[in-house]
């Protein structure tokens, strides 16, 4: 096959192997702030009990999108036919129950419809159920009864819901008791109510109390827990056929509520499975988000997070050549030990993980400095300050593992149905450099499912993890990566070698054979599969299959620095499977690698290497010079390109993606599986250029997996719907 050799996704990666030279140029990586929430006053069921004339004019919809300056904020509201009057399912051939027109709600017939607010050019969706009832001074006969909760949950991708057969009271765990209450409708026909627990096999008991506020509480007194087995409440009106069913799980787990409630439930000596029952927020979304607590605690004008520090488990032999033995610590915000069952609700490190300070940020034009926006920078008392370094040298650095907000540590672990994410939306992909990654995985057998992770510099990192799977979910807003796979397994290079010349270096520095003889590539580090999700914006990759490098600078050199760091990674594999989709058309003229390599342009010999390797410039002669390549789309006089999976070079890459799985249409979006485009530093045609990247980087091939611009499936400006995803959801 014909090699490509400087589109977009073969170009960026090499940013990663300047490690004497470099360029990192200031722009603005400005994405669309989107929409993080809505907010409204209705309940998860809700009625709306009016007389023929009032539903004839139509009930007006009500609710909000937070933030208020969010680029497109337009809601847009649906209604779906749900359950007859007579709890019968509507039968799609009928007339519709109900419409949306305009923002107001009209009715055709009594009944239960499902309202859902959508936001435009967002995947932020949120529903509830509707009874529509008519206040018909004649009517005898209950119609309807709703079972409203204590909370009402996040609208997300899974349905289902859990509740903790304990809450913290005073630091000490005790029995939970979840209150519903039932109201009756007409309302003025609140006769009494009978409740029962089916399938429950005694784990829980449930008591009707009086009359109160129009409605009647039924307790639900957990005794015990029923883990994989559904209880199911209903509640019946008496005296008439009419009830309400609603179905959940008892946790042998912890009701979170706080803060300090999700401090206790992650410490080493007092781990707990999570059961979220309300959002933990910025300060600032505090303010406007419903059921929600902070996250942090307040300490007169600041918030304090609690952080843990471990070492890193990456190559920090670095720091040790240096002397800085003692600087090879990550911050850990939260450690997920056991199961966490989100409800839909949102955990936002955001007062732990963003940078309080904002400085300038500028840019050359014409040769001279303008301003081009603002940028978030850490100030030394901020937790978080940006990863480890892997490598520097003149002014060139290149990172290697990064604080975390969320860690998953220990085996056979599953986090479902929760929104993670590291800060609040931003505008700038470039104001998520300090904020670490969101999710880190360390443990087999971790399964991540119907979740939303989002907002970090990568978005989700598992290394060196068997069976690590994510099912059902939308992993977006990364500065770099937001799947980064690969091994903190390394072989090195062995010392005092003599270093031919050429490529048959590659042999020494990258050896494909572990100490005792046992081929690497059948040695597998890492597994990790991805089945029915999305993938949204980032800054670099969606999908980044990491190695090491392996360059003759890192082997020997008179930089002791840098002595023997030469070495080849053990191999990875990522199954793809189902619908997977990647959402990540890239303008050409945006482009930005600092986040892998940052370049101090003044550094070293004083020289100013800024003009050295211009990447927008290297993509347009290229397709000028290319026609038939087919790499560069344009749409509305500007110019994309889209990377989907990437595979690093430099040193050897044994690892896999195995695409089998792949649904018909999920494939289409691919030129071929089975041939992914290659990338040699040493034939890139980059002149003196290339001779640098490969001393620093070493001679293996780069590998990519990218959409063609023909493919109509995912077009520039594409939105995932995360309705399309809650079609897959899966219940563990």
């Amino acid at each position: 096959m014909k090699k490509r050799i400087l589109s977009l996704i073969m170009i960026m990666p090499i940013i990663v192997m300047l490690l004497t030279f470099g360029f990192s140029r200031t722009v603005q990586l400005a994405i669309d702030l989107a929409v993080e929430y809505i907010n409204w006053e209705y309940e998860e069921q809700e009625a709306f009990e009016c007389t023929e004339s009032a539903w004839a004019e139509g009930i007006e919809l009500s609710a909000t999108t937070y933030p208020a300056n969010a680029t497109n904020s337009k809601i847009i509201w649906s209604c779906e036919s749900y359950l007859e009057l007579d709890g019968s399912a509507y039968n799609g051939v009928a007339e519709p129950i109900a419409y949306v027109e305009d923002g107001k709600l009209y009715k055709n017939r009594e009944g239960v419809v499902i309202i859902t607010a959508s936001v435009e050019k967002s995947s932020i969706v949120k529903s509830f159920y509707a009874y529509l009832v008519v206040d018909d001074i004649s009517s005898t006969q209950p119609k309807f009864v709703l079972l409203q909760g204590q909370d009402t949950p996040e609208i997300s991708i899974s349905s289902f819901r859990y509740f903790g057969l304990y809450d913290l009271v005073s630091g000490s765990k005790a029995k939970h008791d979840e209150v519903f209450t039932a109201r009756v409708f007409p309302s003025r026909l609140q006769n009494g109510v009978t409740a029962q627990l089916l399938n429950n096999n005694g784990y829980a008991s449930v008591t009707v109390g009086e009359k109160e506020d129009g409605g009647f509480p039924v307790v639900v007194d957990f005794e015990n827990h029923s883990e994989g087995n559904n209880v199911i409440l209903q509640v019946s009106v008496d005296g008439s056929d009419v009830t309400n069913t609603t179905f959940f799980n008892i946790v042998d787990g912890v009701n979170v509520y706080s803060y300090d409630d999700l401090m206790y439930c992650t410490a080493e000596d007092t781990a707990e499975q999570i059961v979220l029952r309300r959002n933990l927020e910025s300060r600032e979304n505090l303010l406007t988000h419903k059921n929600s607590a902070l996250f942090g605690r307040e300490s007169g004008s600041n918030v304090v997070c609690e952080t843990t520090e471990m070492e890193s488990t990456y190559d920090v032999r670095y720091y040790e050549y240096s002397g800085l033995s003692d600087k090879t610590k990550i911050k850990v915000g939260v450690t997920f030990r056991k199961n966490v069952y989100g409800n839909g609700y949102t955990i936002n490190a955001h007062e732990l993980a963003y940078p309080s300070s904002v400085t300038e940020k500028f840019d050359k034009v014409n040769g001279e400095s303008v301003k081009v926006g603002e940028v978030a920078t850490p100030l030394e008392s901020d937790p978080f300050k940006g990863p480890l370094i892997f490598v520097s040298s003149l002014g060139c650095t290149c990172y290697g593992q990064d604080n975390i907000g969320f860690l998953v540590k220990g085996n056979d672990i599953t986090i479902d149905n929760i929104t993670l994410k590291n800060c609040n939306n931003v505008s700038d992909l470039s104001n998520l450099d300090y904020v670490g990654t969101v999710l880190e995985v360390m443990g087999d057998n971790v399964t991540l499912s119907n979740s939303q992770v989002m907002n970090g510099r990568t978005v989700i990192r598992t290394m060196s993890n068997k069976n690590f799977n994510v099912e059902s979910c939308l992993l977006s807003y990364a500065r770099e990566f937001i799947l980064k796979v690969g091994s903190n397994k390394f072989e090195y290079a062995q010392d005092n070698m003599t270093i031919p010349a050429g490529s048959a270096a590659h042999a020494i520095l990258a050896p494909d054979v572990s100490a005792d003889g046992t081929p690497l590539i059948e040695q597998v580090d890492c597994t990790a599969r991805v089945a029915n999700t999305f993938f949204y914006t980032c800054g670099v990759f969606c999908v980044g299959m990491d190695t090491h490098f392996a360059g003759p600078l890192l082997y020997k050199t008179s930089h002791t620095k840098y002595n023997v760091l030469a070495a080849t990674s053990y191999p990875s594999k990522l199954t793809l499977e189902g619908d997977v989709r990647f959402y990540d058309w890239k303008s050409v003229d945006g482009l930005d690698s600092s986040s892998l390599i940052s370049v101090d342009t003044s550094a070293g010999d004083g020289r100013d290497f800024s003009d050295l390797f211009d990447i927008s410039q290297l993509i347009e002669n290229y397709s000028a010079a290319n026609p038939t390549e087919k790499m560069i789309l344009v749409k509305d006089g500007k110019k994309y390109v889209h990377g989907g999976v990437a595979f690093f070079g430099g040193g050897r890459n044994l690892s896999v993606v195995e695409f089998a799985g792949l649904s018909d249409s999920a494939k289409q979006g691919f030129e071929d599986v089975n041939k992914p485009l290659e990338l040699g530093l040493d034939d890139s045609g980059l002149g003196m250029t290339s001779n640098i990247l490969v001393r620093a980087a070493g001679y293996g091939k780069f590998k990519f997996y990218m959409y063609s611009p023909e493919y109509q499936g995912i077009t520039v400006g594409s939105i995932p719907n995360i309705r399309e995803i809650n079609a897959y959801f899966n219940f563990n």
